[in-house]
């Protein structure tokens, strides 16, 4: 099941990848829940049929897209 991640940021919602280890709330680095007066994030829930508009979300992405299994070291934990 894909996951996405949310935020309204003033009034202009933005979809993201999310981050999978959990250090903040997508892959792009935003945590969506800032009580700093100045950033306006919440979380809100994904819209029906969800696609990914951050912009440096998309460019991790296409960063990562190049590459394949194979030039990778997986290591166990």
């Amino acid at each position: 099941m894909k996951t996405f991640v949310t935020i309204k940021i003033d009034q202009e919602i933005q979809i993201h990848f999310p981050h999978p280890s959990g250090v903040s709330a997508t892959l792009c680095g935003m945590d969506g829940e800032d009580d700093h007066g100045s950033v306006n994030q919440t979380w809100i829930r994904n819209p029906k049929s969800p696609k990914v508009n951050c912009n440096m979300c998309i460019s991790i992405f296409d960063a990562g897209s190049v590459y394949t299994e194979n030039d990778i070291q997986r290591i166990s934990v």
